[in-house]
């Protein structure tokens, strides 16, 4: 009663797919991995740390409630700020990951950045 389907694809009404669609370059989603552009989110992420005390940096405007902390009345939550707390969350998963060079490794370690914060320092 039914008569046979012809294949449901054929190679040449197939289009082809573009080599960089679906994943965008790491330049296009603003993670460059341009050295200065990095020097510079550490000379910041330096900055923080002296007006804050820590390497905490928020990653939205809104304050949190569930763990406030001393040093807050330092902070300034602007969107600059946030974009360097991104940024600081990148650095630690790429650490996490492996995916940090040993030289960016050093460069945070050498300004005392805690990989993995978990628990509040005494002072906060």
């Amino acid at each position: 009663a039914f008569a046979a389907l012809p294949p449901a694809s054929k190679p040449d009404s197939i289009k082809p797919k573009k080599k960089d669609q679906g994943q965008k370059s790491t330049e296009s989603r603003g993670r460059s991995k341009d050295d200065d552009t990095w020097k510079s989110r550490l000379a910041q992420l330096k900055q923080f740390h002296a007006q804050s005390g820590h390497f905490r940096v928020p990653v939205t405007e809104k304050r949190g409630t569930k763990r406030p902390r001393a040093s807050t009345a330092n902070e300034v939550l602007d969107a600059d700020t946030c974009k360097l707390g991104k940024w600081v969350k990148r650095q630690r998963r790429q650490f996490a990951t492996d995916q940090l060079t040993p030289d960016r490794v050093a460069a945070l370690t050498e300004i005392g950045f805690d990989f993995k914060p978990g628990n509040a320092s005494k002072g906060e």
